[in-house]
């Protein structure tokens, strides 16, 4: 893996074509609270632009953090993270690009809105190939004139995706899920899949896709799976709540659920939350639907 990364970087670098060539990232976190406030002690200052290329500040921002996140390996890939706040967002497209000239790697984000009374926030965290030695990363923006009639853009309030049960049921043996995120969109994935032993009922592929996933916990854990799309990001997320149940003894829980298909393009994260009651969960749901009703 980490030869593989090197290669891709060095053609980068030797090739005449790299200025401004664009390069692949992952969306890791998409969160849509007021402040991006994943530890409480961080209060409000992680809304700025991070680079997280060492442990240090990994572990400041998500070491106490109800996300639960896998820590990258620094020298394979690296976190960026930014916030970007607005009014009447209606669509934020990223792009990373790298310049073996300049020496840089660029995240661009080009953001469409209105003014409006509706406030809306993304903080994002991406992962892109650790760059090589001495290139900045920078963090531009552009700001793009959206031309749609302001009575006439739909409300960017999240809303969550149906969760449908099907053939296979929703939690599953552990030992047939892969604890690295699932997503099954075509019959030749699912054909593949489904010979594990999960003889599941096969969907319509064209209205519907599979997310599937392992998670660990105790022997009474919970996992409470809710699914949404936001549109501003096109971006697919399955948050999913592991509740602590209070046993000793450890424990391993699946998931697989199927949600509508998304129209236009998107990509698809898994955030895993994990709380340590069921009354901190419900507190918690009930936190994030007053924050919707009053955008």
């Amino acid at each position: 893996m980490k030869t593989r990364i090197l290669i891709l970087f060095l053609f980068y670098i030797l090739s005449s074509s790299a200025i401004g060539q664009h390069i692949d990232f992952n969306i890791v976190v998409l969160d849509t609270s007021e402040h991006f406030n994943p530890s409480p002690y961080a209060n409000a200052r992680f809304d700025s632009n991070l680079i997280i290329d060492h442990d240090s500040i990994f572990k400041e921002v998500f070491y106490w953090s109800s996300f639960t996140v896998g820590r990258p390996k620094f020298t394979e890939a690296i976190w960026l993270k930014r916030s970007i706040h607005g009014s009447c967002l209606s669509n934020i497209e990223n792009t990373v690009t790298i310049d073996s000239i300049k020496r840089t790697v660029t995240w661009n984000a080009s953001i469409q809105s209105q003014n409006c009374k509706s406030k809306e926030t993304r903080h994002i965290v991406i992962q892109i190939p650790t760059p090589p030695a001495n290139y900045d990363i920078l963090f531009d923006t552009t700001l793009l004139k959206n031309k749609t009639n302001l009575n006439e853009i739909s409300n960017t309030i999240i809303d969550e995706l149906e969760v449908s049960f099907f053939h296979c049921a929703l939690f599953t043996l552990p030992r047939h899920i892969d604890s690295k995120r699932t997503v099954i969109h075509n019959d030749s994935l699912f054909t593949a899949w489904n010979e594990k032993g999960m003889n599941c009922e096969k969907p319509d592929f064209k209205k519907n896709l599979i997310l599937a996933k392992s998670y660990g916990g105790d022997c009474h854990m919970r996992l409470m799976p809710h699914p949404f799309f936001d549109p501003i990001t096109n971006t697919l997320v399955l948050n999913v709540y592991n509740i602590w149940g209070g046993c000793r003894a450890g424990g391993r829980k699946s998931i697989v659920i199927l949600v509508e298909k998304p129209k236009e393009q998107f990509s698809v994260v898994f955030q895993e939350i994990q709380l340590e009651s069921w009354s901190e969960y419900e507190q918690h749901i009930k936190h994030t639907k007053n924050v919707d009703n009053k955008k």
